[in-house]
């Protein structure tokens, strides 16, 4: 997430054929960084774990620094049968430094029950996007999507705990999701669409980036599949769902 950062973006766009186009794209942004209050981080055993950490000085973990990302993908947009069916693919490197995290400094010394956010190395993603979208009749949509991303600890600050090649924190590296829709028109003027969705994220790290890796801290996958039916009439749309069917 760049929430309250900012960001940029450049990208080239090469028409290959009348239905295919190749494009390159570098992007960089920065989420800002900001204050830790410090004055449960003075007791002798705070400062012992801030000292096991790398900070010798309590008043040095006041503040955090800005994390920084640089993004370079290279991909596939294609649009065949006179836009009825899409298909794009994309490949992509994030490169992720200064991590923001919360640091929990009773790793370091029980007697101490902080925490601080601090920034905890770097990590890199390398990842692949593929999409297809297809208008199978006037009536009937498919879309299907995929992401696998290897997020991975690439650098970790003096004292951390972190171990480099640890997976990313809350980072999934497989997501998938499918869907149809179908387009009815039960009465005149009454126009409805009927959708069902399914997604699928896959296991996740929820350790923070700077320890090590716990089973215990690893969420499993799940699927989810939705349910739902709107239908528009004289300027009101009349919706029914079910979230999470199973």
């Amino acid at each position: 997430s760049m929430m309250m950062g900012t960001h940029s973006r450049t990208v080239s766009t090469v028409a290959a054929t009348d239905e295919v186009n190749l494009y390159a794209a570098f992007s960089k942004g920065f989420r800002i960084g900001g204050h830790n209050p410090i004055g449960n981080l003075t007791t002798p055993g705070c400062a012992n774990a801030l000292a096991r950490f790398g900070l010798t000085d309590p008043a040095s973990a006041a503040e955090f620094k800005s994390d920084q990302i640089k993004n370079v993908e290279a991909g596939i947009k294609s649009a065949f049968a006179n836009g009825r069916v899409t298909a794009n693919l994309t490949v992509f490197r994030v490169d992720w430094t200064d991590l923001q995290t919360t640091i929990n400094l009773d790793q370091y010394d029980n007697g101490c029950g902080a925490s601080f956010v601090g920034n905890a190395g770097a990590a890199r993603i390398n990842g692949v996007d593929a999409e297809l979208h297809a208008l199978l009749t006037d009536h009937l949509q498919v879309a299907l999507s995929g992401q696998y991303a290897d997020g991975k600890i690439v650098s970790v600050v003096a004292g951390s705990a972190g171990t480099v090649g640890a997976p990313l924190e809350s980072a999934p590296k497989t997501q998938v999701t499918a869907g149809l829709e179908y387009k009815l028109q039960p009465r005149p003027e009454w126009n409805s669409t009927a959708r069902l969705d399914y997604a699928y994220v896959g296991q996740r790290n929820l350790s923070n980036t700077n320890t090590p890796v716990d089973p215990n801290y690893q969420l499993p996958g799940y699927g989810e599949v939705n349910l739902r039916f709107a239908t528009e009439h004289d300027g009101w749309e009349y919706t029914t769902y079910v979230t999470n069917l199973t």
